[in-house]
């Protein structure tokens, strides 16, 4: 397993080594996109979040800490993000349509919060 970044304040829940921090460059910008495209067809809102400049803009920006689930098999499931603003730290996460329900979108929830906490 990739070791991946402290946060101060945060500790990641445990769920058989499912729910962890993400190292730099471990989730590839695809495996986003494709959680991103999951959700939007079955949410839908905005086109624009399914673009690449707008993805790499909430999940890719320096500074960037991110949070993944994954299903046994290793599929990424759910992930968040915090990252740095002027206001304050920014958060965006997003739980596949198929896996919602479960707590995942609440701990990953929980875990981005105290990190946007930690990094205030």
């Amino acid at each position: 397993m990739t070791a991946v970044p402290e946060v101060p304040g945060v500790t990641l829940p445990a769920q058989a080594g499912r729910f962890r921090a993400l190292a730099e460059g471990e989730t590839p910008e695809a495996e986003i996109a494709g959680l991103v495209e999951r959700c939007w067809a079955a949410d839908g809102g905005l086109p624009l979040v399914v673009e690449p400049w707008f993805l790499r803009g909430r999940w890719f920006a320096p500074g960037t800490v991110r949070f993944a689930v994954r299903a046994d098999g290793g599929a990424l499931i759910g992930a968040a993000a915090v990252r740095p603003a002027t206001d304050g730290p920014v958060i965006t996460g997003l739980v596949d349509p198929a896996f919602r329900g479960r707590g995942n979108g609440g701990h990953l929830l929980d875990t981005a919060l105290a990190a946007a906490r930690a990094a205030s």
